[in-house]
Parts: C-alpha cells; sequence; structure tokens
C-alpha cells in the first residue's frame, strides 16, 4: 500500500515514526485546504504563506502529542494552526486592539461559507455588537477573550503566550464574561 492510500492515523504514525515521505503525504493532503482557511483569516497571501510554514514546522515538533485513534487528525491540525495564527496575530500586533479588529475581521468572512461551524452562531450584526462590548473592557480581559474564544487557545496556552499564571487567564475570563453579560442585557459596568 502507498503513503497517500494510508488513512490520516496510520499517516500520523508513520510521521511520528520520522517518515520524511510521510510528511510530504500529509502536506500535499492538507496544504490547500488549511491555506484556504488561513487566507479567509488573514487576507495576506504571503502572512497566510508564512503562518502555513510555521504550521508545518509546528507539526513536526508536536506530532509525537497527536494519538492515533483519540479522533481525526484534521481538528489537531486545526487546534496547531490557531497557536500560530495566534502567534502570527501578536507578533504584528503592536497595539492589543489590533488583535480583535484583526480575527473578527477575518471571521466576519467566513460568515455562512461554513468553512468554521461555530462561526454560523453569531450573525453579522452579533458581531459589531461583540466587538463594540469588548471595546469597553479592560485590554487584559479583551485579550483572554480573544485568544480563549476567538482564537481557540486553552487556559494553559493562554498563560503562556501571556506571561501570566494560568489562575489569572480563568479570573480575567470570568471577571470579562460577568461584564459581557451585563453589559449585553444592559445591566451595570462595574469599574
Amino acid at each position: 500500500m502507498c503513503l497517500e492510500d494510508l488513512s490520516d492515523d496510520d499517516l500520523a504514525k508513520k510521521v511520528q515514526a520520522g517518515n520524511r515521505l510521510a510528511m510530504n503525504v500529509l502536506v500535499r493532503r492538507y496544504e490547500r485546504r488549511l491555506f484556504g482557511w488561513l487566507l479567509g483569516r488573514v487576507r495576506n497571501r504571503h502572512d497566510a504563506e508564512d503562518i502555513l510554514q510555521n504550521l508545518w514546522q509546528r507539526v513536526l515538533g508536536t506530532i509525537r502529542n497527536y494519538r492515533p485513534g483519540s479522533g481525526t487528525l484534521f481538528p489537531w491540525l486545526i487546534y496547531q494552526m490557531r497557536s500560530c495564527l495566534s502567534t502570527h496575530l501578536r507578533s504584528r500586533s503592536s497595539h492589543p486592539e489590533a488583535l480583535l479588529a484583526d480575527v473578527l475581521a477575518g471571521a466576519e468572512n467566513e460568515l455562512g461559507r461554513n468553512v468554521d461551524p461555530s462561526l454560523d452562531l453569531l450573525r453579522a450584526e452579533d458581531w459589531e455588537k461583540l466587538q463594540r462590548l469588548l471595546a469597553r473592557l479592560p485590554v487584559e480581559q479583551q485579550r483572554v477573550i480573544q485568544l480563549w474564544f476567538l482564537v481557540g487557545l486553552t487556559g494553559p496556552q493562554i498563560a503562556d503566550q501571556l506571561g501570566v499564571p494560568e489562575n489569572t487567564v480563568h479570573s480575567r475570563k470570568l471577571t470579562a464574561l460577568r461584564r459581557l453579560r451585563d453589559l449585553s442585557s444592559g445591566g451595570p459596568l462595574e469599574l
């Protein structure tokens, strides 16, 4: 059986064993799909290519963490790519509020395209409301909400990226969600 005919899990096992040809097959299998996903978010071909390159380097370094049989490979790749995307957005943003604008603008383009089902939960006018509400939060809370819900990182990953303890991340998230709830229902805003 040739490598192209292997299932994702079998291909991942070969990559984990150090088979470079299997890695080439993996790249060919998902490159176009992942590139389209990225291009829809960053809206710049050069940036999307850079992020995709970073993804494949990351995959080579973290493929040992993938557990064949525990799920499908594609969601694991998306998870890895979201981390690369987050790093890219942070690195080119000298102003924290630019991260929100970039993520929302990219996500807004995806509404109705069925690329990311979570985006279909929000209608276009909800993005505008969400952007206004998030702008009223302190920057530290905005960043946690952006990285958690819009980029898809976990608490430990956010803590690592922001250089704060994980408990601080959870505290900021909880406080931000309470404030967003109050703001969206017209309740009081505690400063």
